[in-house]
């Protein structure tokens, strides 16, 4: 394989037609570029310029190789400017917090994935926590990103200490059992109203959160007669899944997608915001949040 020196030598000389020119830019001698080209005519069993007293003019051979090396030798600089990222990289973790229960991190992971091909390799950790538990813990520095509902972050005390963007957006979805009576194509969410409604406690205590919940829902046209509030997210789930009644949660909830699972949509969207302090200076971090706002 012929040296670097003897290809940038051949590059050069055939950008400007010149080993005077080529030696200028390469700091060395002409009569050193010219002993490189001849040593790589040698090892190449070909002559690569024809040299006049004016100019070098390129053979064709010679034309062929230069096409070839100029093509190696970006691919070669694209190659070393990735692996550079990716060492400049390593060791920098970056802690991301997500809505319990969600799909999100395995859509952020899904993104990291791709930024590899791009060579922009991000080293994150996720862990999923309730709406309620995140803001806080990004302020605490425990986190770095959050991943949460926009209405969290306008009612959050600490709004002024952050930024955010809109990462997604949600729509409210009715999940029932797909063999549960009621559940056939032609339903909608109004036919479930009168069926047991399973949620869960979060942050506020049961009637608390059954009052918001009738709030909220008759403000969509919907009024249901029977809402039960458990303690816990697995609770709601078993009872769902063994068809005990519904649930009413958001399309990015995981067990949604599950096959023995139907939804039916509402008129109830939220945003879901990436969150970060707005104090933070760490360059992996901002990068991060830039490579999620044009992935997005």
């Amino acid at each position: 394989m012929p040296s670097d020196v003897s290809v940038r030598c051949l590059l050069a000389s055939a950008r400007y037609g010149s080993f005077t020119k080529a030696a200028e830019e390469l700091y060395m001698t002409r009569q050193a570029v010219s002993q490189q080209i001849a040593a790589l005519e040698r090892e190449l069993g070909a002559k690569l310029f024809d040299r006049t007293t004016a100019k070098v003019i390129p053979t064709p051979v010679g034309e062929l190789y230069i096409r070839f090396f100029n093509d190696a030798l970006r691919q070669w600089e694209e190659v070393q400017r990735k692996a550079e990222s990716i060492l400049r990289r390593e060791g920098e973790t970056i802690r991301i917090g997500c809505l319990y229960a969600t799909d999100l991190g395995d859509r952020v992971l899904e993104k990291v994935e791709h930024s590899r091909e791009q060579g922009r390799a991000f080293d994150v950790v996720w862990e999923r926590r309730e709406a309620h538990e995140l803001l806080s813990r990004l302020v605490e520095g425990k986190y770095d990103i959050v991943l949460g509902f926009g209405k969290a972050l306008k009612h959050f005390p600490d709004a002024a200490l952050l930024d955010s963007f809109v990462f997604a957006r949600t729509r409210g979805v009715i999940a029932v059992r797909s063999s549960y009576p009621l559940a056939h194509p032609g339903a909608s969410a109004k036919d479930f109203e009168h069926e047991p409604c399973f949620l869960a406690e979060g942050m506020r205590p049961s009637e608390q959160a059954r009052a918001a919940f009738l709030r909220e829902f008759a403000a969509c046209g919907l009024n249901f007669s029977d809402v039960r509030v458990l303690s816990n997210r697995e609770s709601v789930q078993t009872m769902v899944e063994t068809g005990r009644g519904i649930t009413i949660c958001t399309d990015m909830e995981r067990f949604v997608h599950y096959p023995s699972i139907t939804t039916y949509p509402i008129d109830r969207f939220q945003d879901i915001v990436c969150v970060w302090r707005r104090a933070e200076q760490r360059p992996q971090i901002l990068d991060f949040l830039r490579f999620m706002q044009e992935a997005n």
